[in-house]
């Protein structure tokens, strides 16, 4: 099993979600401050300059985000099959 992280899909999966969660026309600075991030830390995430740390993937949670999809591109329920079974 690889370890690399896909950072090219999590910026595209970050996007998705500011696609998902956006109002029609809203700016990136006002969305980011509606769902609770600066606009320069959300664009960085978007941008593949930043990863998630605890507390981005916290506040992603709490906006309802598949925590497994933005990181590895699979979604939770997807994976409960393979709980427990070897890689």
């Amino acid at each position: 099993m690889s370890t690399d992280f896909d950072k090219e899909g999590f910026r595209r999966r970050v996007r998705a979600v500011r696609d998902h969660f956006s109002y029609p026309g809203e700016s990136l600075r006002s969305f980011a401050r509606r769902v609770g991030w600066d606009r320069t830390h959300w664009l960085q995430m978007e941008q593949g300059k930043r990863l998630p740390g605890t507390e981005t993937l916290a506040r992603f949670s709490r906006l309802g985000v598949d925590l497994c999809w933005l990181v590895t591109g699979v979604s939770c329920v997807e994976r409960r099959g393979n709980v427990g079974e070897e890689p």
